[in-house]
This record gives structure tokens, sequence and C-alpha cells, in this order.
């Protein structure tokens, strides 16, 4: 699945793209029951196969209010099999996030061995 940290500003409805490290969308997840903030999380609709050592983003639109951390990510962070190395953004929803930043944008993929 895929899930995101909600700030008490950010209003919905969201939905969340999961992408190749080349541009391919791989799997797209509309957000439902979203709590006014904190983690919002959605399965995605059929599962997806990720391999070891390959790079993926995640994005998710955001109408107003994003959480982010300036400079977060400046050095990777394991968690189990997964490492986020960089956050990136794109002001357009569904469009691949291609810019780059060590900032910590709060959204993230959730793995299922």
């Amino acid at each position: 699945g895929i899930r995101f940290y909600k700030g008490p500003q950010n209003i919905g409805p969201h939905v969340a793209d999961l992408w190749s490290a080349t541009d391919t969308l791989l799997a797209t997840a509309t957000f439902t029951n979203e709590t006014a903030s904190g983690w919002q999380e959605q399965a995605l609709p059929a599962p997806v196969a990720v391999a070891a050592g390959m790079t993926y983003r995640v994005s998710y639109n955001v109408n107003t209010g994003r959480s982010i951390a300036s400079a977060a990510l400046a050095a990777p962070i394991s968690n189990g099999p997964l490492t986020a190395t960089s956050g990136c953004n794109n002001a357009v929803a569904s469009n691949f996030p291609g810019n780059l930043t060590t900032n910590n944008l709060f959204a993230d993929l959730r793995f299922q061995p």
C-alpha cells in the first residue's frame, strides 16, 4: 500500500501513485476513510512486485497543507527491506515526481512480504 502523513490543514480527497525510477506508473490508489490528520494508508488495488535494489517513487496529490521536514533525507533511512533516499515532488497531480530534494515529504510505500 501507500501512506502519507496528513496535517490538519491538508484537505482531501487524495490520490497516490507508485512509479518506477524511469517514469513508469505502476499503480494508483484513491484514499478512502481518511482521518482529520495523521498517517493515512491505502492498499493498492492489486499487489505490485518490488525488486531488491531497485528505486521506486511514491507521490500523492496535496490540495493544501502538505507536511515537510527540510533536509530530513540528507542521508538514507532504512526500514526493513526499503530505503528512503530522497523526497521528490511535482506540482501537477498524477505527473511523475521528478524534482529530487533532501526534504522528507512524508509519503512512502507500505511493504508486505
